[in-house]
């Protein structure tokens, strides 16, 4: 494509500019499709070939923080998806009330663990004292 013939022309071709309308296409689509398919895979793929360029990481947090607000589990399981292979700048305290979810609570506490290397099982106020100290 032509975003990708540009960055080839850079001297670091992993840098992304998300003034460049192809760039920003594609980046946003690999997050549409990830929220129709319910699956990240794609999207991580297109980010890890990048590296990590801070334009584009942060657009990546506001887009999973969305996620975690949206109130829908799908879009919440995505975003914990997400943080389990991406290393997302996220405030983790905003997790702590998804750990009283039926639906993902465990998958909260599992990747609590992951990041923390720590393990309070759903215990909202000692993950909440954790990630305050963190």
């Amino acid at each position: 494509t032509a975003a990708k013939e540009r960055n080839l022309e850079k001297e670091n071709p992993h840098e992304w500019d998300l003034e460049d309308p192809a760039v920003t296409s594609c980046l946003y689509h690999a997050m549409e499709v990830a929220v129709q398919k319910s699956d990240p895979h794609d999207l991580i793929a297109m980010l890890a070939g990048q590296g990590e360029d801070p334009e584009i990481m942060d657009a990546v947090t506001e887009w999973v923080d969305n996620l975690l607000q949206s109130q829908k589990e799908p879009r919440q399981r995505l975003a914990i998806q997400i943080l389990r292979r991406i290393d997302v700048e996220i405030t983790w305290w905003s997790l702590i009330p998804l750990l009283d979810s039926p639906e993902i609570g465990a998958d909260v506490v599992e990747l609590f663990r992951e990041r923390s290397g720590k393990d309070f099982g759903p215990d909202p106020e000692a993950w909440r004292q954790y990630w305050q100290e963190f």
